[in-house]
């Protein structure tokens, strides 16, 4: 018989708070009377942490532990877990008591109206003004290039119809744009309010030089949403500006040449020069982009990247 919920629960160096999360958590899945299992994920803890898990699991039946030989990101974790899920539904939060289980029952009622990822909204609480003008300005990016409307995108605690989140791809520090992921494989993703609990014990694991990576990342994203199937749209609108860019200026400089019988080296020596870097960059660009369609014609034939199937009848 198939399990109705898994809660993946990816920790690092949370030795004291995750037998407090467990004694909140445990009693919110008890009183949904529904199959369940709690798969925590120890991402290479340098404490305590996986001693006290593998207690919890000698106890517990429905916790199950996966632990990391090292340290290898909140991403591979939520891989592994969704992996090992067999719930028919799937849950992540974060293992340092920010997150509140009493929320897991209004976030599993919003996904039953038809979504495919509920996801959580921070919306008060924030730890630092520098966070909330970071997310802010996301946020703004986000609504701006892709026209997806969500608050708090890095919201750790949301539920996925399995299908869903077994159908992801995260690698890095992908796993804070999931909701454009999930968007993007065309289903639909709701949020509501959740709240954002103080921590107790422990310090956090985000770091401010991570505002710079998650920028990089963004540009990841937008870039494999709107041009990995056809990369040539890309890079040939890139070269075709900057060829006709190039050969605009040469052409002025060839009129002035002809008509004014200027000596275009010696008055116009380094616009001609740019003007010949600029055909060459843009011939470049499209060059580029016909090699990668190439290879996304390659990665199509070899793989179903290019669309997801919900579900198969008969």
């Amino acid at each position: 018989m198939p399990l109705n919920l898994s809660i993946i629960i990816p920790v690092l160096n949370e030795e004291k708070n995750i037998s407090l999360l467990y004694q909140k958590l445990k009693p919110v899945l008890l009183s949904l009377g529904k199959s369940f299992e709690i798969i925590f994920v120890d991402d290479g803890s340098s404490d305590q942490t996986f001693a006290v898990l593998e207690k919890m699991g000698a106890e517990d039946q429905n916790v199950k532990v996966i632990k990391f030989s090292r340290n290898f990101g909140k991403a591979a974790a939520y891989s592994a877990g969704f992996k090992a899920a067999k719930g028919e539904i799937i849950a992540t939060m974060d293992g340092d008591l920010q997150d509140d289980p009493a929320d897991l029952p209004r976030l599993l009622f919003a996904l039953s109206q038809g979504y495919g990822l509920v996801t959580g909204w921070k919306h008060s609480g924030k730890s630092s003004h520098m966070k909330f003008i970071a997310s802010r300005f996301f946020n703004y990016c986000i609504n701006l290039l892709i026209g997806l409307k969500i608050h708090d995108l890095n919201c750790p605690f949301k539920v996925y119809r399995s299908v869903v989140a077994k159908q992801l791809n995260i690698y890095g520090d992908l796993y804070r744009y999931i909701p454009i992921l999930v968007s993007d494989m065309g289903y639909q993703v709701c949020e509501i309010k959740v709240a954002n609990l103080p921590r107790k014990y422990g310090v956090s694991k985000y770091r401010s030089g991570k505002y710079f990576k998650s920028f990089l990342d963004f540009i990841t994203i937008y870039f494999l949403i709107r041009f990995s199937r056809k990369p040539l749209h890309f890079f040939g609108v890139a070269g075709i500006g900057f060829g006709f860019a190039g050969t605009i200026i040469g052409l002025y400089l060839l009129t002035r040449k002809f008509i004014y019988h200027i000596e275009i080296m010696k008055e116009h020596g380094p616009l001609l020069v740019f003007a010949v870097l600029l055909i060459i960059v843009g011939f470049q660009m499209i060059s580029f982009g016909l090699l990668a369609e190439m290879l996304a014609r390659i990665y199509q034939k070899e793989d179903d990247g290019c669309y997801k199937v919900e579900r198969v009848l008969g």
